[in-house]
């Protein structure tokens, strides 16, 4: 997994559970019964990106070790951390690096105790910046900009508008990612920004183009840092971390082992930085990105 540069302080959220410290690393269980089938919450819709992952998951798992997932969503994602804890069985949950910032937004504890669960695995959705297509950016003009509802709108417009170029973007407030690319394919707004697994399909056909990427480089992109600065935004991506809980040493290397073809899995649906195995240093690195997202708007 490549490192992700931390350069800001990070501001730190009041809540029951904190990683800025961890008792330990190891939590296993003393469950000793084979497991044939697990739930795995997710923090968000399973029709997106955590969809995706937990499915991916759950295709390797029954393949090689006969371990059934079940994919599962709670109305919200402190209801999903309860859930989590709460459960007496083998259990998953896909913690994302947006739980801290949806933790301030929602005002509900979104963030796992990260001394009652175990990570295993890990990937990243990195993001494109899209244009419509047939454009160019052009210095000294201004352009309508499509974002989710859920992502840091402010602080990547006040990013983007710090170009060089004097190129300014004005935001237009989109539901989600493929609503942004539909929005663009539609030639409904000049450019936005999209997961790179909702852009593919619009890159690959031709209807947009995306020129910068917060991580990918498979059609060409150049990072988004050389259009508007190295600044910690400029490497923004959804991450997403499985974390479990109620099983023993055993149990979770075999869920391992069954998982080590992740990467080659993942890579074509556009995610990156994926590992199975989380040594302390990454989750607490993983842990440090989540936070420094509560200073973006």
């Amino acid at each position: 997994m490549k490192k992700i540069a931390i350069t800001s302080a990070v501001a730190v959220l009041t809540i029951a559970t904190s990683a800025s410290a961890f008792k330990g690393f190891n939590f296993f269980s003393d469950n000793k019964k084979e497991i044939t089938s697990m739930e795995v919450m997710a923090t968000s819709t399973l029709s997106g990106i955590q969809g995706r992952f937990i499915r991916s998951v759950g295709k390797l798992t029954e393949e090689n070790a006969d371990i059934k997932i079940q994919p599962k969503v709670s109305s919200g994602c402190g209801e999903t951390v309860k859930y989590f804890h709460d459960a007496k069985d083998p259990i998953g949950i896909v913690w994302s690096s947006s739980m801290y910032r949806n933790s301030k937004r929602k005002k509900q504890n979104c963030v796992i105790d990260f001394n009652d669960a175990t990570p295993v695995l890990v990937t990243y959705a990195p993001y494109e910046i899209c244009v419509r297509k047939g454009l160019t950016l052009e210095p000294n003009k201004e352009y309508t900009f499509g974002s989710g509802r859920f992502m840091p709108q402010a602080s990547i417009i006040e990013y983007l508008n710090g170009n060089a170029q004097n190129i300014k973007f004005k935001t237009v407030t989109y539901k989600s990612s493929g609503k942004v690319a539909a929005g663009l394919a539609n030639s409904e707004v000049d450019a936005g920004i999209i997961a790179t697994a909702s852009a593919a399909k619009g890159v690959k056909a031709g209807s947009i183009a995306c020129p910068y990427s917060t991580g990918s480089d498979r059609f060409g992109q150049k990072p988004l840092k050389t259009f508007a600065g190295d600044k910690p935004i400029a490497n923004f991506k959804l991450g997403m971390m499985l974390f479990v809980r109620n099983m023993d040493a055993d149990q979770i290397k075999k869920l391992q082992e069954s998982t080590k073809d992740l990467n080659a899995l993942l890579t074509p649906q556009e995610m990156v930085d994926t590992a199975v195995g989380v040594t302390p240093e990454m989750l607490q690195e993983y842990v440090d990105f989540a936070k420094l997202q509560l200073q973006w708007k």
